[in-house]
C-alpha cells in the first residue's frame, strides 16, 4: 500500500532504528496510527 509522506504526522525525523507509531491524516477527521520499522539498509 502506498501512501503519500504529506498525510504523515511526525512531531520530529525518525532518526533511531526501530518500531516507530506514527499518525496518519486519511481524510478530514478520520486519522489513524501506523507502526514504521526503521531498518539499516
Amino acid at each position: 500500500m502506498e501512501i503519500d509522506k504529506k498525510k504523515l504526522v511526525l512531531p520530529e525525523p525518525l532518526k533511531t532504528f526501530g518500531t516507530h507509531q506514527v499518525s496518519i491524516k486519511l481524510h478530514k477527521d478520520v486519522t489513524g496510527t501506523l507502526a514504521v520499522k526503521v531498518v539499516e539498509a
